[in-house]
């Protein structure tokens, strides 16, 4: 469930910043997981992770003209990283691979960035079915929410979740990620547009959980 103290309540909220370079590219750890950039050479372990999770991502992955095997050949790969990195260097989304003990296993983005009045951005993510369900994953996106509000500047990250994911919608708990919105029929997945539910954290909220998922345990000091 989500951290019972309320919005800021016992803390100073997070003082806004204007990006800095180490913004992308950046390398963030935390015990087993690390954050990094996409590499040329990631296009085999990256295959194999997404081909062998077909049914494990295909309901919560955007509605594609071409087959799960089309998605992810050399071609796809290579318009993907590039479309990454470009996005990267114009400001408008900072892009991770997700590295669990060293072995590529999932994704995560920041993007659209929206500056401006807003300096905001959409979160997504996903991992290897046989990292499911360690914690793994709430680490990987309190490290790139942390990063989004000290190393980017933004005052705002949000995420859309489909509430049949109960997986995702426990990430957001853990992390103490607000609900804001229902969306009806928001975005078109797995063949059909879908329900979200809108969740948020900005600089002002209560980040207590964001940072207890990021304290090492007594084991690892």
């Amino acid at each position: 469930m989500a951290n019972p103290a309320g919005p800021g309540e016992g803390r100073a909220p997070v003082e806004l910043s204007e990006p800095t370079p180490q913004m992308w590219p950046a390398v963030l750890r935390h015990g087993r997981v690390t954050l990094r950039p996409i590499r040329l050479s990631d296009y085999g372990a990256w295959r194999e992770v997404r081909m062998r999770n077909e049914r494990w991502l295909t309901p919560w992955e955007p509605t594609a003209p071409q087959s799960w095997t089309a998605r992810h050949r050399l071609r796809s790969f290579l318009r993907l990283r590039s479309h990454l990195r470009y996005a990267a260097r114009t400001d408008r989304m900072v892009p991770f691979i997700l590295d669990i003990d060293g072995q590529l296993a999932g994704q995560v983005n920041l993007g659209p960035m929206l500056r401006g009045v807003l300096r905001s951005a959409d979160i997504g993510y996903w991992i290897d079915q046989r990292f499911a369900g360690q914690g793994l994953v709430p680490i990987g996106v309190a490290l790139a929410v942390r990063h989004a509000f000290a190393e980017c500047g933004l005052h705002r990250v949000h995420a859309a979740v489909r509430p049949e994911n109960a997986a995702s919608l426990r990430v957001m708990a853990k992390l103490g990620f607000r609900e804001e919105a229902r969306y009806r029929r928001y975005l078109d997945i797995d063949g059909d547009w879908r329900d979200h539910v809108g969740f948020a954290l900005t600089t002002e909220d209560d980040l207590s959980a964001l940072d207890a998922t990021l304290t090492p345990r007594r084991s690892e000091r």
